[in-house]
């Protein structure tokens, strides 16, 4: 499944924006992807990797090593006299990388080894061993022509591209199979990376070959020039105010009427011409390090000896005005803190990338562009109370330096998919409670530089199918029963037997019995001899014991405890390796759950195995079971025939997913809504697509909720509604001002249904659905409408679920929102007159929870409306509740992806 998903990826011809490229740039893309293909490399993830790392080199253009200024060599730690001396724009290349790479004097076949061989190509090929390499693997003459690698005809362009391949493909570890894994990307960079400091630039490119959208540089914010970054199209795009502050000439002596800043730098051009209130604070996204974190994510991290993959989560941002404060340095750096509501949250931010994010469930992110360095002069503790995913894209080395405890309560599955190493110092001590099973595939050496010994309480058993030989330099012992028992020592061979000794041979023995049904020789050079008090060679009366058949028949059982009518006779050792015990069916076989997730429809006999019905894959105690095998070959890569073998069906190690983790916080109006407030809204792009929804009849028939004063028949019992008192009514007709702590109910405040005054609650002249007419709001009767939505549908739910917010098990997502704010949100919306609100459940929720609640609601509440919504896939679920003072009609539909689907609450996707 994994190759399939990675050749639907289209690798572009084009190289990513921003990058720098050139028209040449469109060869070198072209010329990688022919070689690439021409040395094996099939998966798109390998092809996008070195398109990638050859980008950030070289801008995919054959190019040489350039000299270093004196400055340049100084921060690299070189003394005075040789920065001065090397790094002076007169020196050749030759006497330069001659000496900069330490071997100046140093000749191999009357070739200077540095001098002529600096770095070149699309990945800076450097040294002569690496030319005498990858000339040999590629049939090109590098040692005597290592220009080629900078030559800029077809020639230099598939010469360059050849050597990228092979030194891919001679320096990535197993790429054969690790080229169709997601993160090749990481093994590349450790293999042909370069310096690490260009990395992050590198998997920017890697993200934009695979199909994904560029990363944005970590920060735009650049007071260190006073040019224009901005490219032509971008700057013809902008509006009117933006394009003059991109354009304004700002040379020497800039100055302009009013404030300016006599550098030139200030104020800067994306932020002319806008509130000088940082856009964080103002709840905007656009040009800050929010998009940067969003494009960068971290996605289908793979956990070990499983089929899941877990995501970063996307940042929590949620800023409601004026409740984050921050503060942005002059090159980047950020620090929030934000007390919005439903997003209370903390943020550390370094230009580079580089930052920790608390949400308003306390889950914490630590994304780290450069690399991690943790070190505690003291003690360490760390404590998990869930699960733990530890995935490494490349090497792991760990030392400890005393003593090491590990210990596992429960199971332990161990899968090494290439060699395994493991020296022991002094002694190695393994205890083993239940059974131990051991194959190996090839041969099996034990080398024991003393005494070896073996000790079997039960039967002990060997079986070859090839010779068995037994080799002594001293004496060869075996002993079988003892003085109390009647135990026999039995042998049997298919084959002839031959006992050949340079000394005396002897048998001692109370009786000694030969039965054979051919001839039995007795031949002696010298004195054959018998003793006996009766011998009679040839009496056929003489009874002759015949000795038994070696072994019992063996019937082994299967997997689930069953014996088997079809096994052989006179199996000496049972090398199947079945695991001991019964059948559990807590254990949930890989093709079950394989089946349930396809839609699939199980066998009666499995379904027999639960019970009669179908397991829930996801439930706990299949997750917490112990697993009937130790063992996990498969996944491995081990032959086939191997695992046939040990007739152990695979399984999953753990069906605990990784979506058990804290359900990480929505931002507000997202993924549901497009636009988070006014600014998005009023841009033009956010106009634009508002027209062209407008004069789009299938998405007004479709995508509007129908409004509160629509005519329509109700669809449950209509559960009467409860009147404001009138001391109540009085009260908020007295008052012009209602502030965020204003009490509409018992529990709830303007505050808490406006997201924290987001949507500021002003008078207005808004439609019912299908009419022109405008009536008129005022303040009073939205504040009404909130109070009447709060006392009949609000407080209810809240004696079901509790207090809404992060810790609850609810979270208001929408109230009262203005006309306009986004895109759902039309003059006919209820949304707009107080008369809705939309809600989430928290933490770890199914379709299933939903939908019981909803059934619930439709039961208690009098609402006008009650739609429950969701985006196909479960990625998004919450429901709509609405009231009207003048009349509720008991609306009950469900919405999917925005659009109505159908009357009636119905479950359709997602779990």
């Amino acid at each position: 499944m994994a190759q399939e998903d990675a050749l639907k990826i289209k690798i572009p011809d084009t190289p990513p924006p921003g990058s720098g490229a050139t028209q040449g740039s469109l060869k070198g893309i072209a010329a990688l992807k022919k070689a690439m293909a021409e040395v094996g490399f099939e998966s798109p993830y390998a092809v996008a990797a070195i398109l990638a790392i050859a980008g950030g080199e070289s801008k995919w253009i054959p190019q040489e090593e350039k000299k270093y200024t004196e400055k340049n060599l100084l921060s690299m730690g070189v003394n005075a006299e040789n920065a001065a001396k090397y790094g002076r724009s007169g020196i050749s290349k030759q006497e330069f990388f001659g000496w900069f790479y330490g071997v100046k004097k140093h000749l191999h076949g009357g070739i200077p080894e540095f001098a002529n061989y600096y770095g070149r190509g699309f990945i800076q090929l450097t040294g002569l061993s690496n030319y005498k390499k990858y000339a040999k693997l590629s049939g090109l003459d590098l040692v005597n022509k290592p220009e080629l690698l900078s030559d800029t005809s077809d020639k230099g362009y598939t010469a360059c591209a050849k050597v990228c391949a092979l030194y891919l493909a001679d320096r990535a570890h197993n790429w054969k199979t690790e080229q169709w894994k997601p993160t090749f990307m990481n093994l590349a960079l450790t293999a042909v990376g370069g310096v690490q400091d260009h990395w992050p630039e590198k998997k920017r490119f890697f993200t934009y070959f695979t199909g994904g959208i560029e990363a944005p540089p970590p920060t735009k914010r650049d007071p260190s020039t006073t040019k224009t970054t901005q490219t032509a199209k971008e700057i013809a795009e902008a509006p009117s105010h933006k394009k003059e502050a991109y354009i304004e000439p700002r040379g020497e002596n800039f100055d302009k009427i009013g404030f300016t800043d006599p550098e030139g730098k200030y104020p800067l051009r994306d932020y002319m011409n806008e509130p000088d209130t940082n856009r964080l604070a103002r709840g905007i996204m656009k040009g800050t390090h929010i998009e940067f974190k969003d494009a960068s994510r971290k996605k289908n991290i793979p956990i070990a000896n499983s089929t899941f993959t877990y995501d970063q989560p996307e940042s929590p941002f949620n800023a409601t005005y004026p409740c984050n404060k921050v503060f942005e340095s002059e090159s980047g750096h950020v620090l929030e803190f934000d007390d919005s509501l439903n997003g209370e949250r903390i943020n550390l931010y370094h230009k580079k990338g580089t930052f920790i994010e608390i949400d308003s469930k306390g889950t914490q992110v630590n994304y780290i562009v450069g690399d991690g360095y943790y070190i505690t002069e003291s003690n360490g503790n760390v404590f998990i109370n869930g699960t733990c995913n530890v995935t490494i894209a490349s090497d792991m080395n760990i030392l400890c330096q005393g003593n090491a405890n590990v210990e596992v309560c429960g199971s332990s599955d161990i899968v090494v998919h290439s060699d395994t190493n493991i020296g022991v110092a002094k002694d190695l001590n393994i205890a083993v409670g239940g059974d131990m099973n051991v194959l190996v595939e090839g041969n099996y050496n034990v080398e024991v530089g003393k005494t070896s010994n073996m000790r079997t309480v039960g039967t002990m058993s060997m079986e070859s199918n090839d010779a068995l030989k037994l080799k002594t330099q001293k004496n060869i012992s075996m002993e079988g029963g003892d003085t109390q028992s009647t135990a026999e020592t039995l042998m049997k061979l298919s084959g002839d037997i031959k006992i050949e000794t340079d000394g005396a041979y002897q048998i001692k023995a109370k009786s000694i019995q030969f039965d054979t049904t051919e001839t039995l020789k007795l031949n002696a050079g010298g004195q054959l001899s018998a003793k006996g008090s009766k011998i009679n060679l040839n009496d056929p009366g003489e009874t002759i014991t015949a000795l038994v058949k070696l072994g019992d028949k063996k019937k082994p059982v299967d997997f689930k405890g069953d014996t088997k009518s079809d096994t052989k006779e006179n199996v000496l050792v049972d090398t199947s390796l079945n695991p001991a015990g019964t059948y559990n069916p807590n254990t949930l076989k890989k093709s079950v759950v394989d089946t349930l997730i396809g839609g699939g429809t199980l066998p009666t006999e499995v379904l027999g195995l639960f019970g009669g019905s179908a397991p829930n894959i996801y439930d706990p105690k299949y997750a917490g079971s112990p697993l009937e095998t130790k063992t996990s070959l498969k996944a491995a890569g081990a032959s086939q025939d191997t695992y046939s073998k040990l007739k152990v069906p695979e399984y999953i190690g753990s069906l605990k997913s990784p979506q058990d983790n804290l359900t990480t916080v929505d931002r507000l109006g997202t993924p549901s809504f497009k636009y988070e407030n006014e600014d998005d809204w009023n841009t033009p792009t956010g106009q634009k697509l508002a027209q062209e929804k407008e004069n789009n009849s299938d998405y007004k028939h479709n995508n509007s909720i129908p409004d509160a004063d629509a005519t329509y028949e109700p669809s449950g019992t209509i559960t009467p509604g409860k009147g404001l008192s009138a001391e109540k009514i009085a009260e908020m007709n007295s008052r012009n001002e209602f502030p965020l702590s204003y009490q509409l109910s018992k529990h709830f405040t303007v505050g808490m249904l406006t997201l924290s005054g987001k949507y500021k609650i002003v008078a207005a002249d808004l439609p019912s659905s299908g009419s022109s007419t405008r009536n008129h709001y005022t303040v009073q009767d939205m504040i009404a409408n909130l109070a009447a939505l709060c006392e009949n549908c609000l407080e209810p739910i809240y004696e079901i679920l509790g207090a809404p917010g992060d810790n609850g098990k609810w979270i208001i997502t929408s109230g009262f929102r203005t006309e306009g704010a986004v895109a759902q949100s039309k003059a006919t919306s209820d949304h707009n007159k107080g008369r809705a609100c939309d809600f989430q459940l928290t933490g770890r929720n199914s379709i299933d929870d939903l939908y019981d609640l909803c059934v619930k609601l439709e039961g208690m509440l009098p609402f006008n409306q009650l739609l429950m919504e969701y985006q196909r896939g479960g990625s998004s679920r919450w429901i709509h509740v609405a009231y009207s003072t003048k009349g509720n009609k008991h609306q009950v539909m469900t919405f999917v992806d925005h659009n109505k689907h159908s009357n009636g609450i119905q479950k359709l996707y997602g779990k």
